[in-house]
């Protein structure tokens, strides 16, 4: 399956992953994605937890944070008001593509359900149109 470049103009890539070996393993994935989308509106997911880490090595894009902690800690209102902000925040991002870094079932229907991508890449399936 190609992708026409030049008719993409928002890339969201999601790596929300909590294992910081799976985040060091997707970092050369998330630099060639970066230079190969120069130009077009990126945003990237990552935990929240690895904040740091993410700004002091990448600069270029938008960065967002998946709120894992405040989305498992407090009153049930506050973790899905959380979840919920945060999920909304994707949706007006309104990607082109959207490629999933972690792989997972929940991810991917995730990715689904709240973009307009016409594509997700999925690592551990392939590719999967939408």
């Amino acid at each position: 399956m190609s992708i026409n470049i030049d008719k993409v103009n928002t890339v969201l890539t999601l790596m929300p992953d909590k294992h910081i070996g799976n985040l060091v393993v997707s970092l050369p994935a998330i630099n060639a994605l970066i230079n190969h989308f120069q130009g077009k509106e990126f945003y990237l997911i990552i935990d929240n937890a690895y904040r740091e880490i993410i700004e002091s090595i990448i600069s270029e894009g938008h960065i967002k944070f998946y709120p894992r902690k405040q989305s498992n800690t407090g009153s049930y209102l506050r973790r899905a008001l959380s979840y919920i902000e945060f999920m909304h925040s994707i949706r007006r991002m309104q990607p082109d593509i959207a490629i999933d870094l972690q792989g997972g079932h929940t991810s991917a229907v995730r990715i689904h359900i709240l973009t307009n991508s016409d594509i997700s890449f999925v690592t551990s399936c392939g590719v999967a149109a939408l």
